[in-house]
């Protein structure tokens, strides 16, 4: 992956994160970054770097389209306004937005909701089926972590066969992280090495030895990461739908669901339907 390692660089995405609640940023700025170098248009990339990115997502950039959700804003001050809950970082729609934004024309991005009940290798393998020969973009994609938060990016998968081809018939051994943390503060609580890191799949999804991984599902216990509250007669996830991302494996991926078909704003799930709200 040297286009990513490229894409991270002072001049591009420039890791780590920029602050604390920023991880959600560089990982659109990376993958931004990926996109438009490996097809050769970096000089036609508007949002090269994280504050750039940032600034994108708070609508403060003149001309750009109005980061709001069309459910409206939330109540209070957002950490982002393009977030259609009151995250201390950037939540689940605002990253799927953002990637739409940035990225090349022709680029679709979508929050897809992996259902807890499924058990979480279910989940993995969904997102393996992105990487490979066969059927795969083999773009990075951005995975919500530690309960939600802290997101990374995964550039891969190593696998005995072709997971684009059938991920539940593979035997998945590694992933590829590369974690915006490393490096922002002195603290390593998620990639210890560098900032790219393979880890075994069976510690990734392991609750017991990391559940700063994929140990834990989405949650709400930490305060951090709340389910959407957008206001008003458009409320996004009106009762008795409490639980959105809540219990759930969440990412953000590139796909070939058109905007015409779901818009950038609807969470997938692994089906590909739209997960309900109103």
């Amino acid at each position: 992956m040297n286009t990513l390692n490229t894409a991270l660089n002072s001049n591009h995405a420039n890791w780590p994160q920029k602050n604390g609640n920023w991880c959600g940023v560089a990982n659109i700025a990376a993958i931004n970054d990926y996109d438009y170098l490996i097809n050769g248009i970096d000089n036609q990339n508007k949002y090269p770097d994280q504050y750039s990115v940032a600034n994108m997502l708070n609508g403060t950039i003149s001309g750009q389209p109005s980061p709001i959700s069309p459910w409206g804003s939330i109540s209070g001050t957002p950490a982002f306004k393009a977030n259609i809950s009151k995250d201390g970082g950037t939540d689940p729609r605002s990253i799927a937005w953002g990637l739409y934004t940035v990225t090349p024309n022709n680029f679709f991005f979508h929050n897809y909701i992996y259902p807890g009940s499924n058990g979480v290798d279910h989940a993995v393998r969904n997102f393996a089926s992105d990487f490979g020969p066969y059927n795969g973009l083999n773009d990075p994609i951005s995975v919500t972590i530690n309960g939600g938060q802290h997101s990374v990016v995964i550039s891969g998968v190593i696998a005995n066969e072709d997971p684009s081809y059938d991920p539940n018939g593979v035997i998945l051994q590694k992933v590829h992280i590369w974690d915006p943390w490393f490096g922002f503060n002195g603290t390593t609580p998620y990639n210890t090495t560098g900032r790219d890191q393979w880890w075994y799949v069976s510690d990734f999804e392991s609750a017991q030895n990391y559940p700063q991984w994929w140990g834990q599902t989405y949650n709400t216990s930490n305060g951090y990461d709340p389910e959407p509250s957008t206001t008003g007669s458009n409320y996004y996830n009106a009762p008795p739908l409490s639980h959105h991302w809540g219990g759930n494996y969440i990412t953000i991926e590139q796909d070939r669901v058109v905007w015409t078909t779901y818009t950038e704003n609807i969470a997938l799930d692994n089906l590909g339907n739209p997960v309900p709200h109103n």
